[in-house]
This record gives C-alpha cells, sequence and structure tokens, in this order.
C-alpha cells in the first residue's frame, strides 16, 4: 500500500508539471538616447543598492555610452553624505546618483490558485486509487492555474550635487509600479528568464534614462 501511494505522488507531481507551459514574454525595447554632444556631470553610482544588483549593474555604462554623464559608478565607495561630495574631486561641476528608497521584483507563480477543486482532485483520487483517473487529473490542473504575476514596483530620487557652489542643485523623485500577468510559469524549464529579466531591466533603465535627459538640461540652462 505505501508503494502504491508512493508511486501515486511520483505520477501527481509529473502531471502538475505538465499542466503548466513556459512563461512568454517579449523584451522593452531600450530606449536610445544619443545625440549629446559632451556629459555634462560624473554619475557616482547608487545608494541604498549594491552596484552589481541585476538592475544597477552597468548603468553607469549606459550614460557613458549616451554621452550624457562620466562613469565613476565603480570607482565611488562613500556613502553620498553631503560633507562626502563637498570633499569629493570631481572632474566634472555636478555630481549625480540615485538614492533608491524602495525597490522589489518579484514573481508569483501561484496566483488565482483555486483550493477548493484541488481538494477535490485529491479527494477522489484518494479515495478511488486511480479508478477516477480521468476525473481527479483535470481537476487537479484547473485548479493549479498557469500563470504567472511579475512585479516592478521602485521609488527613487535622483540626486544633482553642485560641487561649486557645495550644495543639492536638483532633486528628481522616480516612481516605476508595473504588474503585468502571464499564461505560463516563470519557473518552468524552458522559460528564458534571460529575457523576462531583461523586459524589466530596460523598463527600469527607460525611466532613469528619462530623467537624467531632465538633469542634464538643467545643467545645460543652469551652468553659470
Amino acid at each position: 500500500m505505501k508503494k502504491l501511494y508512493f508511486v501515486f505522488i511520483l505520477i501527481s507531481t509529473f502531471i502538475l508539471t505538465s499542466c503548466h507551459t513556459a512563461l512568454q514574454v517579449t523584451p522593452n525595447p531600450l530606449n536610445t538616447t544619443d545625440g549629446y554632444s559632451q556629459e555634462q556631470m560624473e554619475f557616482i553610482g547608487f545608494k541604498n543598492l549594491n552596484k552589481n544588483n541585476l538592475f544597477a549593474k552597468n548603468y553607469g555604462q549606459e550614460l557613458e555610452r549616451a554621452r550624457i554623464a562620466i562613469n565613476k559608478q565603480d570607482y565611488y565607495m562613500g556613502i553620498y553624505s553631503l560633507q562626502e561630495l563637498a570633499a569629493y574631486k570631481s572632474t566634472k561641476r555636478y555630481v549625480a546618483f540615485v538614492d533608491v528608497i524602495k525597490q522589489q521584483y518579484s514573481y508569483n507563480d501561484a496566483i488565482d490558485d483555486n483550493p477548493d477543486m484541488a481538494m477535490s482532485g485529491w479527494f477522489i483520487a484518494g479515495f478511488t486509487v486511480f479508478t477516477l483517473f480521468p476525473v481527479y487529473l483535470p481537476l487537479i490542473c484547473c485548479a493549479d492555474k498557469d500563470a504567472c504575476l511579475m512585479t516592478l514596483n521602485g521609488s527613487y530620487v535622483l540626486y544633482l550635487y553642485d560641487t561649486k557652489k557645495k550644495e543639492v542643485a536638483l532633486t528628481l523623485p522616480m516612481e516605476i509600479n508595473v504588474q503585468e500577468k502571464y499564461k505560463g510559469q516563470y519557473l518552468h524549464k524552458d522559460t528564458d528568464k534571460k529575457a523576462v529579466q531583461e523586459r524589466y531591466h530596460n523598463m527600469l533603465f527607460n525611466l532613469w534614462n528619462e530623467y537624467f535627459i531632465k538633469a542634464y538640461r538643467y545643467i545645460e540652462e543652469n551652468n553659470n
């Protein structure tokens, strides 16, 4: 009997897995930020976020490629205090960094499950010992929905520090709040996780680029 139940569990696990499909996403395009003739600031990184974070990594290179800022992301080791910024030896008058207030990037493969239907499936299976296999299989599959909810939430502040006046010249709050529901499961073996990450990575880069362009234009208009 124990052997029978062991086989039952193995087959049930296989059944639930077969109910699922891979999550399919299209990476969000990264908006190009070309047309800037000269960097107007130094970018020194992210406060409250590890520089090797999935989203923070290489952002300085993106700003340097667009000629918006000189990339010092990998060199600044301070805590972004006003005292440190006042003593910082910058090659540009303005220094920029992003303060990360909060950030959440997550997936949920267990949305919209129907526990009542799942219980019915296991109840029938347990008392019939596979004699009603075609009955409990669809019940369990319907209960374990093939869907995923991706979430990207973040609050940030772009700080622009004026090394000449020794003061913060500009603060720009930035927000992102994205929830997207997909057919398929993030943890499915055939899900292209790099494509999923690229989609949300590019969403954040596009948000930050938008506000760094505003900072760039501010400098052009006020650099006197």
